[in-house]
Order: structure tokens, then sequence, then C-alpha cells
């Protein structure tokens, strides 16, 4: 418990306890850390740390945020309640390796200066849900791996995600072997689907979903070919949904779609119901269906859908 701790001068928290490896429980609960700019490898190898509270901790300096939590491998409760995280650049391989956490909430976090997003969840091969709803990724170069491996992951609800900043080999395996994920869903922002290896070993995606709407083929989101996304469609089960039926159209004639999802794979949105802090969404028949609209109805066939709250 470190609660007590005058850390109000410091400066860095780097490596503070790093390889700690029989340590089990840490508090920082409240700490003023208002003038630390790095939290580098903090917890980096803590392999027997199953709980860690930052709650209501100022990090609102804090930088470089690099291997924080990385190989944590037996955390199962992480507190982040109101950590204020507002400066953040780099958050490469933050919670890489962390085995056993199935839920992770980073909505106190502003990461719009954040330039570098890669292997941020990378292997958290227990991850079920995480809360991204906030994050605002204007200002980043690459997510490349950002969620690769996580085998557990159910949905994606990305917002505020954009890749306006990103270079040609950004999004390179962002979902690569999320073999549980069996949606996303991207704000107008995101544009990008191109990058390589993408949707490799993406088994159980069923949609992909975009909140851009359009007005011509040129403002569709790009999309790479089939197998430079690796993007499994010989099974026809995965659907492009966008928001309007003149979209659809647009988005047709849009380069690669015809061949990477086919006419009866990109279909347009009936309703769309949505939670500020939700992550997780049923895909359902429109209301006139007899199932329900909160039926969890994945079939492909279906032309309009409704999105109802998984909570």
């Amino acid at each position: 418990d470190l609660t007590r701790w005058d850390t109000s001068n410091a400066t860095t928290f780097d490596g503070m306890f790093w390889n700690c490896t029989n340590l089990t429980s840490i508090n920082m609960s409240g700490l003023n850390a208002s003038k630390v700019t790095s939290l580098y490898a903090l917890f980096y190898m803590c392999k027997s740390a199953t709980s860690i509270n930052l709650s209501n901790m100022d990090i609102s300096a804090v930088t470089d945020m690099r291997f924080t939590f990385s190989h944590c491998e037996s955390l199962t409760d992480l507190n982040l309640t109101n950590c204020k995280a507002l400066n953040v650049d780099n958050m490469n391989n933050m919670f890489s390796s962390v085995y056993a956490l199935e839920y992770i909430d980073l909505s106190s976090f502003d990461v719009s200066n954040a330039q570098t997003l890669s292997q941020v969840f990378y292997g958290c091969t227990s991850l079920k849900k995480v809360n991204l709803s906030t994050f605002n990724t204007q200002n980043a170069i690459t997510m490349s791996q950002m969620f690769q491996n996580c085998t557990s992951l159910e949905s994606l609800y990305l917002p505020r995600f954009s890749s306006a900043s990103l270079n040609s080999a950004s999004g390179d395996y962002m979902f690569q072997n999320c073999t549980s994920l069996s949606r996303i869903i991207f704000g107008p922002d995101f544009t990008n689907l191109s990058g390589r290896g993408m949707f490799s070993g993406d088994t159980s995606l069923k949609a992909i979903v975009t909140k851009r709407e359009i007005s011509s083929a040129s403002d569709a989101v790009t999309l790479g070919t089939a197998s430079s996304i690796m993007l499994n469609t010989s099974s026809k089960q995965t659907t492009f949904y966008v928001p309007t039926e003149e979209s659809k159209t647009y988005y047709l004639n849009a380069t690669n779609y015809s061949s990477v999802f086919g006419s009866d794979y990109v279909v347009e949105v009936d309703v769309l119901m949505e939670r500020g802090d939700d992550t997780s969404y049923v895909i359902g028949t429109s209301p006139s269906d007899n199932r329900g609209a909160s039926a969890n109805y994945l079939a492909s066939s279906i032309k309009t859908v409704t999105f109802v709250d998984d909570i």
C-alpha cells in the first residue's frame, strides 16, 4: 500500500516495480503524480500481481506508458477509475501479455495526442471486453498489432477511432488472430481497412460496421484486397454494414468491395442504438421480425439489422 507516499515532486516512475515477480497486490490510489512524465515499464514482469489499483491517480503529465503493465501475467483486477491520462504519446505494448485480465476500462484516458498505439493489447488472451469509447486516435501514426492474439475478445466498439494520421503500414495485423471476435463497429473517421493481414485468423468475424456515410465512391473507407487483409470471404460469413441505402450503392462501386464482400454482403443498417459506455452489441433483425429486436441473430443474409445493448 503506497497511498501515503509523497510523490508530489517525482518526475518519473520508470521501472519502479520491474521484475518484482513475487509482488501480488499494489495500491497506488490517489497518488499525486502530477509531475511524472513517464510510467515506462512501471509494473513490467510483475508476474504474480493479481490486483493493481491506480484509481484517482493524477497522471495528467505522463507521455510515456510503454510496457506499463506488460507481462503482469496473473493480473485479474485493474482499477483505473478516474485515472486521468491527458497527454499520453506512446502506449506501445502497454498491456502486452497480460494473460488473465478479462476487462479493461480506459474511458478516462485522453489519447488524442498519442502517436504510437502498436501492440497495446498484444497477447491479452483472456480479454473479453475493452472500453475504448473515448479513444480519439486522430494523431496515431501506427496501430499495428494493436489487438493481435486477443483470442477471447468478443466485440469492439471504436466510435472515435480515426485513421487521419496513420502511415501505410499502420494497421498491419491490427486484429490478427482475434479468434472469438464477432463484430467491430467503427466511427465515421476510421477510413482505412487496408492493413496487411489486418483480419488474419479472425474465424468468428460476422460483422464489420462503419458509421461513415458517403455520397461518392471516392469517399468510401479504403479497403484492401481479400488476400492482403486476409479476410476469409470464402464462406461468406462476414457482412459489411453501412449507414444508409445510398451509402451502400457507393460502397459497392468503391475499390474492392464487390470482390471482397459481394453485393449481398454490403448491407444498410436499419437502426443503430448505442450507449456511450457500451463496448458490446448484439446484432439482430429489425423489430418487425418475430425474433424481436434483441435477438442474437447474426445471419448474413438479412437486409436490415438492429444493434441493441448487450448489457
